[in-house]
């Protein structure tokens, strides 16, 4: 099986300082050329200053722990090592023409190459360039070097936080919430199984008539769920909202004197 490395260019560690961290078992190899970049950014009062800064904490306690320069395990990993290499002049001139006056791209393209080469007798490891310069991956793909865009920080919209919930439960239930004006959380949901936000929506759901619904919300981070009954009080002209979850998240809000 071959091995796999990964070679990170200076804009991946400046989008997310972590990355050395998210590739499992692979071998991280940073090129000397990046680190000499992200140390420009390190007295930015940018995001960008504050990763380089992160990025280079990290890189410093890895060093404590052994050779950057033969590798050092990564935490968290059962092979994964992470590598600070230099660019050699022999992997300099292998580039085309165009590309042999050295530069930031150049150095870093030279790297990844080497990687390639410099297997002795073992099977040559799949190595890959990971960018997100464009420009860079157009000139690793015109020289044979595998290159992937940075996608880690892509986030599904079904995972972000909605500010609501649905919770499915009777009648009754929700009768006797409508009427006594809260309920503890374990006479609704089981709490071990919600994990509630505080002030966090909820529309109960009548498990045998799904149009029978009740808005409420938990009160902080009390295991208590109370109906939203201030819509009919509030004095708010014609803003009305558009959707149970709008009401449950921002009608409340407007109006609750507990979350000003």
């Amino acid at each position: 099986m071959k091995d796999k490395i990964v070679v990170l260019d200076t804009n991946v560690l400046l989008h997310d300082p972590e990355a050395p961290h998210r590739f499992g078992d692979l071998r991280v190899v940073i090129p000397m050329q990046v680190v000499e970049e992200i140390d420009r950014f390190k007295k930015d009062h940018s995001e960008k200053g504050r990763n380089a800064r992160r990025i280079s904490r990290l890189l410093d306690s890895y060093r404590a722990r052994g050779s950057l320069a033969d590798g050092v395990p990564i935490e968290g990993t059962n092979h994964g090592m992470l590598q600070v290499i230099f660019c050699q002049a022999q992997a300099l001139q292998d580039l085309p023409a165009e590309l042999q006056g050295g530069g930031g791209d150049n150095n870093i393209l030279a790297v990844a190459l080497e990687q390639m080469r410099c297997s002795g007798l073992k099977q040559a490891p799949e190595v890959v360039l990971i960018s997100k310069d464009i420009n860079l991956r157009i000139k690793a793909d015109a020289v044979g070097l595998q290159a992937e865009d940075y996608v880690n920080d892509n986030v599904s919209i079904d995972d972000l936080y909605s500010g609501f919930r649905e919770v499915s439960t009777d009648a009754e239930t929700i009768q006797t919430l409508h009427d006594e004006e809260q309920l503890p959380l374990e006479a609704v949901a089981d709490p071990e199984e919600q994990h509630l936000q505080a002030n966090e929506g909820v529309v109960l759901v009548d498990q045998h008539n799904d149009s029978h619904t009740l808005l409420a919300r938990h009160q902080g981070n009390s295991n208590i769920i109370k109906p939203l009954q201030w819509l009919n009080r509030a004095h708010l002209g014609r803003i009305r909202p558009e959707t149970a979850s709008k009401a449950s998240r921002w009608i409340c809000c407007l109006i609750h004197p507990s979350l000003w």
